[in-house]
């Protein structure tokens, strides 16, 4: 089998790391491969493109953009309303959403409670809708979406910000927030820029939980930042790896078990480690 991911800029990537080790650990014979395609690219060529690879991971900025490219979409990835793997079903691609599995793992790894408890999130992009899905399924009283621009929204995103009973609002409202749980989605912070934060410290105190998607570097500033004020904190090694399975899963036609993933996640873990010390 061989699989890509396809973005814009990869070279923060750990997925091909990632499917590399799991396919060794479940004794797979298979290639993953990371596709750089320009917006233009995508646009014109996305046909020829998908007829590459026996299946695909989409990270930003297509996640939207390759809906146009596809012919079936998933139920769970028609309500979140983006696409993150693609799967062959025949001569067609069904595009699916495991962005939504892996952020329900990484909440469960870190035993939290949302159920009545207000959560806000920042930023529109990149895996959002996926972590807002997933909020309001847990049962969120209240889910606040932050832009730097809300006015620039596009429509498809106010339309399901909507659905899902998410308010918009700008950073200024940010200060005025208090809530369970803060889950940054923007990419300040990520490597090489590691040094930067989305929000000044002094709101981490409004949350009791923060959670960073980011996972290049393991502890981005913001979570530094909420560890030392003494907040939970988790980063997104956890999501990425699990979707990262649920796509494979998809792929193969086949469940990999609980155990399996367990030693996956480890020896991931272990790996990290190792370079983190260098």
């Amino acid at each position: 089998m061989k699989a890509a991911l396809i973005g814009e800029k990869l070279g923060h990537s750990y997925s091909k790391w990632i499917h590399e080790i799991s396919f060794e650990k479940q004794g797979i014979v298979a290639s993953y491969d990371l596709l750089e395609i320009s917006k233009e690219d995508l646009k014109n060529k996305g046909k020829s493109i998908l007829s590459l690879y026996d299946g695909y991971n989409i990270t930003i900025p297509y996640k939207v953009e390759i809906l146009s490219h596809i012919d079936v979409i998933s139920e769970e990835a028609k309500r979140i309303g983006a696409v993150n793997t693609l799967v062959k079903k025949g001569k067609q691609w069904m595009g699916k959403n495991t962005d939504y599995f892996g952020f329900s793992k990484l909440l469960e790894s870190i035993d939290i409670n949302l159920k009545d408890k207000e959560a806000v999130v920042l930023g529109t992009g990149g895996a959002s809708r996926a972590v807002i899905t997933c909020l309001a399924d847990k049962g969120c009283s209240s889910i606040y979406v932050v832009s730097r621009f809300p006015s620039s929204v596009d429509a498809s995103m106010l339309s399901f910000l909507e659905q899902e009973k998410a308010v918009l609002c700008d950073y200024k409202k940010l200060s005025s927030l208090q809530a369970e749980l803060l889950v940054n989605i923007t990419p300040v912070g990520m490597f090489p820029h590691n040094e930067k934060m989305p929000i000044e410290s002094k709101i981490i105190d409004s949350f009791n939980v923060v959670i960073d998607i980011i996972y290049n570097p393991i502890e981005t500033t913001l979570l530094l930042e909420a560890k030392k004020q003494g907040k939970k904190t988790a980063n997104g090694l956890m999501m990425l790896i699990y979707q990262a399975l649920k796509a494979e899963e998809y792929w193969l036609g086949r469940e990999i078990e609980e155990e399996k993933c367990k030693e996956i996640i480890i020896c991931i873990e272990n790996q990290l480690q190792k370079i983190y010390s260098l």
